[in-house]
């Protein structure tokens, strides 16, 4: 599961052998379902069993490799693969090949993913896109805020800065709203001497991929808050 993508039909299959030994069933006599398979699936802060969706699961180790491919370019496995496949910018906008390992496929499957969990951390700006990518924590790509009548060009974030090293905010002022430009004058400039621009996982405080949050943003829950009446119930002193 860390290193290919399964087949839907197997992982359908694991969770109906989970499913049954669950309720005490057996291949050949079914016991009933005493709650649907969905809830058992929630976590148990929202009144589930936190059972996983095995091909949501699979796809959340696949976003580990990603990210580590990322954020660790000096292992030597990272640096054959990167080899291997001609793997030339910082992160690329597709990674999709005609002929190519599993793992390589199973990279392919979750890109769009890992590229929509990167938050960037500007040091020299050359190669975060100002308008397309993730920089400002907590805001997704500007390009949402924009007030112009049209699409941006894509911008490394370098290029949004003066001679002088700061904000060129006579270019900035008439296309972002007030509360975009208070979060970037809170954020240093950048500097070509800083070096090259980092790439973090934008789902963690600590920004440190976990196959955890990935799994909880796969499924749509990352924002969830857990629910005080399940914190009192499984808190209860009592027999299961």
């Amino acid at each position: 599961m860390q290193a290919t993508v399964l087949p839907k039909g197997l992982c359908q299959e694991m969770e109906k052998i989970i499913r049954r030994f669950v309720w005490g069933g057996t291949q050949e006599n079914r016991n009933i379902s005493l709650v649907n398979w969905e809830t058992m699936r929630k976590p148990l802060s929202d009144g589930g069993m936190g059972f996983k969706d095995l091909s949501v699961q699979n796809n959340a180790f696949l976003m580990k490799v990603g990210f580590e491919i990322l954020t660790q370019p000096n292992k030597l496995w990272v640096r054959v693969i990167k080899e291997k496949y001609g793997w030339r910018e910082k992160v690329p906008l597709s990674i999709t090949r005609s002929r190519c390992s599993r793992l390589w496929k199973g990279l392919d499957t979750v890109w769009v993913e890992v590229r929509n969990s990167i938050l960037w951390n500007v040091r020299n700006g050359e190669h975060t896109n100002f308008w397309y990518d993730t920089w400002v924590d907590m805001e997704g790509p500007l390009v949402a805020r924009c007030t112009m009548p049209y699409m941006p060009l894509p911008t490394p974030v370098a290029r949004m800065v003066t001679g002088f090293g700061d904000w060129d905010w006579r270019q900035l002022e008439p296309i972002l709203p007030d509360e975009i430009l208070a979060k970037l004058e809170a954020i240093q400039p950048p500097r070509a001497w800083f070096g090259e621009d980092v790439p973090s996982y934008r789902w963690e405080e600590n920004k440190v991929f976990s196959v955890r949050s990935a799994y909880q943003m796969l499924v749509g829950s990352q924002h969830a808050m857990a629910n005080e009446k399940w914190r009192v119930v499984w808190g209860l002193k009592s027999p299961q």
